[in-house]
């Protein structure tokens, strides 16, 4: 039995990690696009689109949307557009040091490489901003002149009097007060501009908003002939509501009443909240998923302890546990014409709201029989950590999904150790 639920667990698992991959990869993409060859001349067709996080290297173009597709590199062509998204072929800078915290290192010096890519427009006009995701996963941004300009930010350790500080080569401030000196009423937000995407854009968009304000033009309809908004996270809110089944395993070398009883399993009803942050880029497939739901089961168990036919006892115990959960998962959506099928994996803390919790003995001793009632568990956890993977389906605003949950159960004692496994059945409805 245990082996097969051991099985199952990884069954459940693979299955929600094969889903994610093939499906994040498997798909092709073709919508209307278009690219600008080298001549200047512009190619109507379709590209293949990917939403893409990273910065590409390379792009599927075809004619015609049942045509061969053929791959285009940054050398190939001038750039192409797609969706509402522009991209421009550039040999670039990039400075190569890590960002993370953990990773960076003791060394101020700037360790710049040239690049092949596609840049992100990001505005384009008389002052043009553009963006570059590396394959590291890196943020670079530029300016243009006569050429793409790496905008220079670099964090490094910086030790002072025996201390250990992040410190921060932030020269693409003097570069941006030099690159929009026509705009002076904004110089002052210069310095608290960050290395960022919104940040930098929020710039931009006050120096054009300056320059219009001071021409008395409230439109501009010449000097941005390009702009692609930042996208933001976006939430999803609904309802969850359906069935659990529950099981409930004890081990441990004493408490034969609960470690040799077959417990029944549960069958309770659970309803909640969801909160889904979709995570922009990559088609919005992917996204964190935050729940708050009610769960509780209970279950009996029955062993007989039988020393001899003077004395033996029967046990009855009955458990039964409710709790609020807070559910975070990573979920990855695909869509299937109309639908969207989805697979999610993460972690879930319970905390224990009430609590049935009885041990009865049948003791026959001889002749006398007495009945003794006690705490099956004399140590309950206020907190229940458990992990889940879970697959399901959406159309619309209606959704269903089978999940599996597995949890540290409920006995904080070391000499007895539990184990909960519950199995979802689930509907859910999107505001």
């Amino acid at each position: 039995m245990k082996k097969t639920q051991k099985l199952l667990v990884r069954n459940i698992f693979a299955v929600v990690l094969q889903f994610i991959l093939l499906s994040a990869f498997g798909q092709e993409n073709f919508v209307p696009g278009r690219i600008i060859e080298l001549n200047g001349d512009t190619l109507r067709g379709y590209i293949d689109y990917r939403n893409w996080d990273k910065n590409p290297k390379t792009i599927f173009f075809r004619n015609d949307i049942i045509d061969i597709h053929r791959t285009y590199k940054p050398l190939d062509i001038r750039g192409f557009m797609v969706e509402d998204e522009l991209y421009e072929s550039a040999i670039v800078d990039i400075e190569t040091s890590p960002v993370l915290t953990a990773k960076i290192k003791p060394d101020p010096e700037l360790h710049i490489v040239k690049d092949t890519t596609f840049l992100q427009t990001m505005i384009r006009g008389t002052k043009s901003l553009y963006y570059l995701k590396d394959r590291t996963g890196k943020s670079h941004f530029y300016i243009q002149d006569s050429s793409f300009i790496l905008l220079i930010y670099k964090r490094y350790i910086k030790w002072v009097e025996g201390k250990k500080y992040v410190a921060e080569n932030r020269s693409f401030l003097g570069q941006l007060i030099n690159y929009l000196d026509d705009c002076p009423g904004i110089q002052y937000k210069i310095e608290k501009t960050g290395y960022n995407k919104i940040s930098l854009e929020k710039l931009f968009d006050n120096c054009y908003a300056y320059k219009n304000k001071s021409v008395g033009n409230s439109t501009n309809p010449t000097e941005i002939n390009f702009q692609k908004k930042t996208d933001r996270n976006k939430a999803e809110i609904g309802l969850i509501a359906g069935m659990t089944s529950s099981t409930i395993t004890f081990k441990g070398e004493m408490h034969e009443y609960l470690t040799k009883a077959d417990f029944t399993p549960s069958l309770n009803f659970t309803c909640g909240l969801y909160f889904d942050i979709i995570i922009p880029r990559q088609q919005q497939r992917w996204s964190v998923c935050n729940e708050l739901t009610y769960t509780d089961h209970q279950t009996t168990g029955e062993f007989y302890d039988f020393e001899s036919d003077e004395k033996h006892t029967m046990n009855f115990t009955t458990l039964g546990f409710s709790y609020i959960n807070y559910n975070c998962m990573i979920r990855f959506k695909y869509p299937v014409k109309k639908m969207h099928f989805f697979g999610n994996a993460g972690i879930s803390n319970g905390l224990l709201l009430n609590e049935v919790n009885i041990r009865m003995q049948e003791i026959k001793y001889y002749t006398e029989e007495t009945t003794k009632y006690s705490f099956a568990i004399k140590d309950i956890k206020s907190i229940e950590q458990k992990i889940n993977f879970g697959l399901g389906t959406r159309y619309k605003k209606l959704s269903f999904e089978f999940r599996y949950e597995l949890g540290n159960g409920i006995s904080r004692k070391s000499q007895l150790t539990s184990t909960t496994k519950r199995n979802y059945f689930m509907l859910g409805y999107l505001f």
